[in-house]
């Protein structure tokens, strides 16, 4: 048997063919495709109840929210190497290396109630600290314990125990023991200490002072 040409069919595939090639050109320009997420796995079931369906604005929102989670993780684990840098390149005398970790503008405030001390500046501190170390290092050992991190944009605010153990005479100990409250600024996609508190564990009310509300 010999089959007619259906025109009418041929027709109709070739507009089948164009709409499912003007389908993938708009799949490829959306945003969600753009993250890898097709475009039936982008919009299923929100929350697992049938029926309902995220819309591209919400999922974009819930990734923009998680993009923002992920920085604030990231941020925090640079904030943690900051201070575990403090701690080597002060007590190796990798001086340059250690003044490099402060903003310019940085202040210093610790020692005891009776004997208080406030460093402002890097270079104060630069001069401050010169002097510490020709009396402490190489033998003194900084440790920064159990930190309570917040970030905020390009500002974050810690809170840690600081032990300092020491050397002197041949006999090992513990030389301080205490509260520590820093500040940090973000510039130039680095974090620099602004600021460090300091209240010897001795001195309860000072380091209830350190403490922010709610931590």
């Amino acid at each position: 048997m010999i089959r007619r040409r259906d025109k009418t069919g041929a027709t109709r595939r070739g507009f089948i063919k164009e709409m499912a090639v003007g389908v993938s050109a708009i799949a490829a320009a959306s945003p969600v495709a753009t993250l890898g997420v097709s475009s039936a796995s982008a919009l299923q079931t929100k929350g697992g109840a049938a029926g309902s369906t995220a819309s591209e604005a919400e999922i974009l929102n819930d990734l923009k929210s998680l993009k923002a989670d992920l920085q604030v993780l990231k941020d925090k684990n640079e904030i943690r190497n900051l201070l575990s840098r403090y701690d080597f390149r002060l007590d190796l005398e990798r001086s340059e290396e250690w003044y490099e970790l402060w903003d310019e503008d940085a202040v210093i405030n610790s020692g005891t109630p009776e004997e208080q001390v406030l460093v402002k500046g890097k270079a104060a501190i630069r001069t401050y600290y010169g002097e510490l170390q020709k009396e402490y290092a190489p033998s003194s050992q900084h440790l920064q314990l159990t930190e309570l991190i917040k970030v905020d944009g390009d500002k974050a605010t810690a809170l840690n125990y600081q032990l300092i153990f020491g050397s002197k005479d041949g006999v090992n100990g513990i030389e301080e023991m205490g509260v520590r409250r820093w500040t940090f600024v973000k510039k130039n996609g680095k974090w620099l200490i602004k600021s460090a508190d300091l209240a010897n564990m001795a001195d309860k009310d000072g380091c209830l002072k350190l403490m922010p509300a709610n931590w």
